[in-house]
């Protein structure tokens, strides 16, 4: 499992107008260009700071590539140890706080293929009325969530999830649950980690976003919980 993981956090995936700061210059600015699926620079791309200096080269995991060659090189602790924890907190503000911000530079895109799958759906009876579902309650067609053809696009749409949204979530035996995200937030290793409320009795699933793409789909339009139906606060039990 922890190999599929790292083999996962390899992915590229292009990002356009991601908020960063680059922490050698503590410039901040926007990003465009190639990230992992922790939401850093991470390949070839260019940052713009608000100052106006441009700086477009190879990255690795957030710093340019050359950087980050000399820093393994040196192997200073110290450098190593205020690097991680810088890298930790501009995630924390970057990431977190203005997560909203960076969901928005995708927001057209995915809006665009929503709408693509509003239309199809459209030509369904079945699609196009509401389709209710209680939380926990497992998916009834494959065209209740939206299915991307990339990976890419797959993570986009699920980073642009907002609090209180709903989602299919795949559960650990390999079902699809109606859930709904409850709660974002950063952990030890500055990921963005997304907290899914997966049934009625209380429990609850963190998903790293190493995992975002093959756990996690968006509802269709027009998917959405039942009248009446349980909806939980963050003070219950994971799973």
């Amino acid at each position: 499992a922890n190999n599929e993981v790292c083999q996962e956090s390899t992915q590229s995936i292009k990002v356009v107008n991601l908020k960063w700061q680059d922490i050698p210059s503590r410039q901040s600015g926007r990003y465009s260009g190639m990230a992992n699926q922790h939401m850093r620079p991470h390949g070839y791309g260019k940052f713009t700071s608000h100052q106006g200096s441009i700086l477009e080269e190879e990255w690795d995991n957030g710093l340019f590539a050359t950087v980050a060659n000399d820093t393994g090189a040196a192997n200073n602790d110290a450098t190593e140890a205020a690097y991680q924890s810088d890298l930790r907190r501009q995630n924390s503000t970057s990431q977190r706080n203005e997560c909203m911000s960076y969901a928005t530079s995708f927001s057209d895109y995915a809006n665009e293929q929503q709408g693509q799958q509003k239309l199809e759906s459209e030509h369904s009876t079945e699609d196009s009325q509401a389709q209710y579902y209680c939380l926990g309650e497992t998916l009834r067609s494959p065209q209740h969530m939206v299915q991307l053809a990339s990976v890419e696009d797959t993570i986009q749409s699920v980073y642009a999830l907002q609090i209180s949204d709903f989602a299919f979530v795949k559960r650990s035996k390999g079902d699809w649950s109606f859930c709904q995200l409850i709660e974002r937030g950063d952990n030890d290793e500055g990921e963005d980690v997304m907290t899914f409320c997966v049934n009625e009795v209380g429990h609850r699933k963190n998903l790293r976003p190493a995992r975002w793409a093959k756990m996690v789909k968006s509802c269709s339009n027009g998917v959405t919980i039942r009248p009446g139906g349980v909806v939980y606060g963050n003070d219950m039990e994971s799973e």
